[in-house]
């Protein structure tokens, strides 16, 4: 059953792709080699093209400097820097990234800070600023700040992207929400890896990369000012490997009642591949009408809105 690997390289090669390296020059983590037979079959599929980032998630940035009534490096701890404003209605939002050298490579501890203003007699005028103390991946983008409903209660909250993570490059992000007229930190976001929006049924969506040939995704609610793990879906070689051409595949579907890791989840389902037709499996996982959708990869690309 080459379906799951097939699926996860489309992923993969989407938010490789889609990606940007900033300020880093560090190149992005390659794909994982796969077997001759899978690249045949991925070569007859129909790759969908790279997600862009829609205008309302990254308000312009284009033209002069703006006036500001605030200078981002008397805030800073280095000088060499990297800045990106946004500005949104009256609203901005500048993204500062400072480092000790130049020279130093991109996993060096870092001083970021994202400032925001409001617009004033043509001024910016600064109101509050932001830290952000996770922003320690490789490869991470100096233009990586988005505004973005992630909490869902119609208020605009802001992501920063903290860069790259482990062999597979992973992307994690900070998120600060908007709560009663200011920004505050949410730890939680951060643990989700490669979160994709969806707005639809107010979820994060989550995939990740257990081992070579493992695969998990998951989606998180936002509960009690945080958010938590609630589905997930692991796919994995099941019982002695033999060869590529004879894996026979599990899938176990967990439901996570608490946000107490030590709590054990609920298997909702559990199969292989000897246990259902592939046209079933099909049905179960990769159907538009299933609760996974694994076959649209736009709902599992990172950032992504549909």
């Amino acid at each position: 059953m080459k379906k799951p690997l097939l699926l996860f390289l489309i992923i993969q090669t989407v938010l490789l792709t889609a990606c940007q390296s900033g300020a880093s020059g560090s190149s992005t983590p390659a794909a994982p080699s796969q077997s001759d037979n899978l690249q045949n079959e991925l070569s007859q599929t129909e790759t969908p093209p790279a997600e862009t980032t829609p205008e309302s998630y990254a308000p312009s940035s284009e033209g002069a400097s703006p006036a500001k009534d605030y200078t981002a490096k008397d805030y800073m701890s280095y000088d060499s820097m990297t800045s990106y404003f946004l500005e949104d209605a009256s609203y901005g939002y500048e993204l500062v990234i400072s480092q000790k050298d130049e020279s130093e490579d991109t996993q060096t501890p870092r001083d970021v800070k994202i400032f925001v203003s409001q617009k004033k007699d043509d001024t910016f005028q600064l109101i509050q600023i932001l830290e952000n103390p996770n922003h320690d991946g490789a490869a991470w983008d100096a233009e990586g700040l988005f505004l973005i409903d992630v909490n869902f209660d119609g208020g605009k909250d802001i992501l920063v992207q903290n860069g790259h993570y482990g062999n597979q490059g992973a992307v994690a992000y900070s998120c600060y929400l908007y709560q009663n007229g200011t920004y505050e930190h949410c730890e939680s976001f951060t643990d989700i890896q490669n979160p994709s929006i969806d707005a639809e049924n107010k979820f994060i969506r989550s995939y990740w990369r257990n081992s070579a040939a493992s695969h998990g995704y998951g989606i998180y609610l936002y509960k009690d000012g945080a958010f938590h793990l609630w589905r997930s879906l692991t796919e994995e070689p099941f019982g002695e490997f033999i060869s590529e051409d004879d894996i026979i595949w599990q899938w176990t579907d967990r439901e996570y009642q608490s946000s107490n890791p030590e709590d054990e989840p609920t298997i909702l389902e559990q199969f292989t591949s000897n246990d259902y037709d592939t046209s079933v499996i099909e049905e179960k996982l990769y159907a538009p009408h299933s609760f996974w959708q694994l076959s649209n990869s736009a709902l599992w690309n990172s950032l992504s809105t549909y």
